[in-house]
């Protein structure tokens, strides 16, 4: 986008700023508002009306999230660490994607984008094994997360929430991270601080192609 349209969608935002393990929207509550994140890492969860919950996505700095095809969200957003964001009211943005064409362009392209995690999401719950899944979200990190390196990821989510994102109980990723750091793949340097020793090994064991 051109700086006077960055300039335009800037003028119509407001900045947002939540502590850790604070909603910035919850499920069922109307879908008015669209965000895009600047700093910090959340998680995109749907709670089932049994209390079970499945994470859909972790959120980093530059995602655009909030857009929905009906008038309420079908799912929440918290912060897994202080989180940072511009936020955007629905129709006002929607209005503005018709006079710059860029915008328009750039949101079909973010609605492009969240339908391929999807089927990604998917096809990693359907299809891999558990060591498979812990892998290939390690890969998601060293991708996403701000910081993160193969000598050092500094995880900002508990081990509850991997089990509810990769559809595994708490035990099995446990398991798993003992499995791989008994295969020399990684090392667990604390309970939220992981070393990949072995990047090309958890690579290929993370790959989805």
């Amino acid at each position: 986008m051109s700086k006077p349209d960055l300039d335009c969608l800037s003028n119509s935002a407001r900045l947002k700023v939540l502590a850790k393990q604070q909603y910035l929207f919850m499920q069922h509550v109307p879908s008015d508002r669209l965000y895009n994140i600047v700093s910090g890492v959340g998680i995109m969860e749907k709670i089932a009306s049994n209390g079970r919950r499945q994470i859909f996505a972790f959120v980093y700095p530059g995602d655009f999230i909030g857009l929905s095809n009906s008038d309420s969200y079908q799912y929440g957003v918290k912060s897994l660490s202080n989180l940072t964001v511009y936020e955007f009211k629905r129709q006002h943005l929607l209005a503005l994607s018709e006079e710059l064409p860029t915008l328009g362009e750039n949101l079909k392209e973010i609605r492009s984008v969240v339908m391929s995690h999807t089927f990604e999401q998917v096809y990693l719950l359907g299809q891999l094994k558990a060591y498979e899944r812990v892998c290939f979200m390690l890969k998601q990190l060293l991708n996403r997360l701000p910081g993160a390196k193969p000598e050092k990821i500094e995880l900002p989510m508990t081990r509850t929430d991997i089990a509810d994102y990769l559809g595994l109980t708490v035990e099995t990723v446990s398991r798993t991270l003992s499995q791989l750091r008994g295969d020399g793949l990684i090392s667990v340097i604390s309970p939220n601080t992981i070393s990949i020793l072995n990047l090309k090994a958890v690579e290929e064991m993370g790959s989805i192609n």
